[in-house]
């Protein structure tokens, strides 16, 4: 989570463990400890003034944690009514956080309550649930205040699950979820991405029919989404997508052919199309990418090859 200064914050998901990034001296250094273990599908969500709600995850699904960069210390803040894995975190226009569906690790079972944490009263509060369950989905804060949230599974009972082609929008005036436009094909592990035009880039991910490289474009003014250019590399999940201070957008890692990989590419919004870009020093997935301050992008930790965790980091330097 990039921070007011600069720093980012990295909490790690199988440890009770936190770092920060100081991208001056390009090095890590440790900070506070965080109360649990949160495990794997935690959110980290900056709030205005510039503290980090920590929430969910696998491990302690109903947990909640700040972070305040000044004394770098985590402290707890209440928790959530339902338990929350693989769901999402938006910040909302008056500052509060979107906490939205996910899954309960104790049963796998999707849910489709949403919350609502209010930084003022530190608190959670119901909201409108979802209309379809769903874990794994993509959140997006779109300009005029909704929230996107696309695609990701709903489960139908034990070890079975069906990835969803459906997406909502949530409103934040009426506190309501509506039914907006479906995907060309049913979307796990994906990514979407905010384009600089308003417009929201969906790449990669586990589909319906088994894995694509097929990339969609959702437009807010029409509530569709239309094809445009498919990525020259099938990312089947885990992959990261960033947007560039050009308005590209960066593709790095994931899982490529059944492996794991270093393959980077550039969506360019202005032709609709990916072109190859420099590689990553190591195969990674289910690492993070943080836009700094200066438009570099830090790549942290994730899995390499033989699914062995990673404490290394790179940066990403654009071209103009």
């Amino acid at each position: 989570t990039l921070l007011l200064d600069g720093r980012v914050l990295i909490v790690a998901g199988t440890a009770a463990t936190a770092e920060l990034y100081d991208p001056v001296v390009g090095g890590f250094s440790v900070t506070g400890t965080p109360a649990v273990s949160h495990g794997l599908g935690a959110t980290a969500t900056r709030l205005a003034n510039g503290r980090v709600l920590v929430v969910g995850g696998e491990s302690s699904p109903t947990t909640a944690e700040i972070f305040d960069p000044t004394s770098q210390m985590f402290t707890a803040t209440g928790g959530t009514s339902s338990p929350h894995w693989r769901h999402t975190a938006t910040t909302l226009p008056n500052g509060s956080i979107l906490v939205a569906a996910g899954e309960d690790p104790v049963s796998d079972l999707t849910i489709a309550e949403s919350e609502l944490y209010d930084p003022g009263t530190g608190t959670f509060s119901p909201t409108g649930s979802v209309n379809i369950d769903r874990a794994w989905a993509t959140a997006t804060a779109l300009p005029g205040g909704e929230v996107l949230l696309a695609g990701g599974f709903q489960s139908l009972g034990p070890f079975i699950a069906l990835i969803l082609g459906d997406s909502e929008l949530y409103d934040p005036i009426l506190g309501t979820f509506s039914l907006t436009g479906v995907m060309s094909s049913g979307r796990e592990t994906h990514t979407a991405t905010l384009l600089l035009d308003g417009t929201v880039l969906v790449t990669g991910g586990i589909v319906f029919t088994g894995f694509g490289s097929e990339a969609e474009i959702y437009d807010p003014g029409t509530g569709t989404f239309s094809p445009t250019a498919g990525a020259a590399f099938v990312r089947e999940f885990n992959h990261t997508a960033t947007l560039l201070a050009n308005g590209r957008v960066l593709l790095a890692g994931g899982w490529v052919g059944g492996a794991n990989t270093n393959i980077s590419e550039l969506y360019d919004p202005t032709t609709g199309t990916f072109a190859p870009t420099a590689s990553m020093a190591e195969n990674r997935e289910q690492h993070t990418a943080t836009l700094l301050l200066d438009n570099r992008v830090l790549i942290v930790g994730g899995s390499s090859d033989g699914f062995a965790d990673l404490a290394t980091a790179e940066v990403y330097r654009p071209e103009s």
